[in-house]
Order: structure tokens, then C-alpha cells, then sequence
């Protein structure tokens, strides 16, 4: 029997040196592949790419291991100088991001050209 894992992460390509674009989709859950995905991210931003942009569209859900992973990269590309962008965000993680305040400093934008035009223009 496959399962299939309920988290996925994909990097897009980027012009933007200091940009990574991730599309996910599923859930951000406990799961091995949400703190690999944190890795990555985190490893990215350490080599100048302070400028993750998330594309959450097709994320159904984040519970508090989602939430963390979410801050984590946060913290991580502002201490380098830079700021992560949020995409496509739904109602129901917007809630969540807004009680933990966290909604109050992202940057999110209803499309990705929209969060490319604004990194363009920093």
C-alpha cells in the first residue's frame, strides 16, 4: 500500500536572485516532509535567497506544526534582510495568522505576479 504524503512543496524558478518561489499544497501537518521543507527554506535564505515566497493556494489546512513552520520562516528571512510573501492564503489559515498576529507583519497578496511586482519594486 502507497501513501501519499499529505504535504508537498515545490520550487519554482525564479529571475529574482534573491527570491525562492515554493508552490504547496496539501496540508501542513506534523509530518517529516513540513520540517524538510523548513530545511530547505532556511538553507536558501542563509545562501542570499532572504526573499521566500509561498504560494499557499492548494493548502487545505495548518495546524500549529504548519503555523511554526510558517513563522519559523519568517523569523529566519527577516533576520537576513529579508521579508517572506504569502500567496493565495485562504480563509480558513488567514484566521489562524491573524489570531497569532502573525497576519500583521506578512506580506500576502492574492497572486504570485502581484508578490513578484512587489519585491520588484523593494
Amino acid at each position: 500500500m502507497t501513501t501519499k504524503s499529505p504535504f508537498t512543496a515545490e520550487m519554482m524558478t525564479s529571475t529574482e536572485t534573491s527570491s525562492q518561489i515554493w508552490r504547496l499544497s496539501g496540508k501542513m501537518v506534523g509530518e517529516t516532509c513540513c520540517y524538510d521543507f523548513l530545511e530547505t527554506v532556511r538553507d536558501n535564505i542563509s545562501k542570499g535567497q532572504n526573499h521566500p515566497i509561498l504560494d499557499l493556494s492548494a493548502v487545505s489546512l495548518a495546524n500549529s506544526t504548519g503555523l511554526g513552520v510558517l513563522a519559523s520562516i519568517f523569523t529566519a528571512s527577516k533576520d537576513a534582510g529579508g521579508a517572506m510573501l504569502l500567496v493565495g492564503v485562504n480563509d480558513r489559515i488567514q484566521s489562524v495568522l491573524k489570531v497569532i498576529n502573525l497576519w500583521f507583519v506578512i506580506s500576502a497578496f492574492d497572486s504570485l505576479d502581484e508578490a513578484l511586482a512587489h519585491l520588484a519594486q523593494d
